[in-house]
């Protein structure tokens, strides 16, 4: 950023030269800094040297097994988080539909049914938890596994599951 502002680039003069003293030099300055820090984040990475281990982090894109054990969990939870929605209480749908998929906040909540936001609190979080035990005990036993196993199966899906809330609730 100091080259840019005192020095300049490639065919173009420093920055401090576009400054027409308009108004103060350290929020000119700020909003110079933040658009090169956007423009350092939006450019693509070239020439950026990679130690052999830093590939390590990437997933092996031949794991045929990981990849169909990903596809399994994620229609078995699916199918579970369903069943589990279909088994709330009609006022727990819609509690969870109001705060979710119409972003209603607690105090929204605790307005709309002349309750204490504490209260409207904590019907919702008793309306999740519901959702999850439920979604929890559905896929143990449709997986006939342990709950550590369930928390490693459940791993490999989490970045990827594609829910629509709407149409569970």
């Amino acid at each position: 950023m100091r080259q840019r502002i005192l020095v300049g680039s490639e065919g173009a003069g420093p920055k401090l030269a576009e400054y027409r003293g308009r108004g103060a030099l350290r929020r000119w300055l700020r909003v110079v800094a933040v658009r090169t820090a956007l423009n350092l984040v939006d450019r693509p990475e070239r020439g950026l040297p990679m130690s052999d281990r830093s590939w390590e982090r990437f997933p092996a894109p031949d794991d045929l097994e990981l990849a169909y054990f990903r596809t399994l969990y994620r229609a078995e939870f699916d199918r579970a988080l369903r069943d589990a929605a279909a088994r709330l209480t009609p006022r727990e749908r819609l509690l969870l539909r109001q705060s979710f998929i119409d972003g209603w906040t607690i105090d929204d909540l605790g307005s709309h049914y002349h309750v204490h936001r504490a209260t409207a609190s904590r019907w919702l979080l008793q309306a999740r938890e519901r959702l999850v035990t439920m979604t929890r005990e559905l896929l143990m036993e449709r997986l006939r596994c342990s709950r550590s196993r369930l928390e490693s199966a459940l791993a490999l899906v989490r970045s990827e599951l594609h829910i629509s809330l709407s149409s569970l609730l």
